[in-house]
């Protein structure tokens, strides 16, 4: 598998793979994996300089594979 790439940019993740289970010919489970903004070259936005946007971003994916 190529590595993910986010704005040009690759990236080296670990992610977690939760709550899978396989049923009726279908696996299915939860993957989740942290992305840094500053490691993808994007700059956390602000609104108005009073609120601001951590650096690390969670991205959670239900992911289900059946068979065609």
């Amino acid at each position: 598998m190529q590595a993910p790439k986010l704005k040009g940019k690759k990236l080296q993740i670990n992610a977690a793979v939760t709550d899978w289970s396989y049923a009726e010919g279908a696996i299915s489970y939860t993957v989740t994996f942290p992305v840094s903004l500053a490691k993808a070259g994007i700059k956390p936005p602000s609104v108005l300089g009073l609120v601001k946007v951590d650096d690390r971003i969670d991205v959670s994916a239900k992911v289900v594979l059946k068979r065609s």
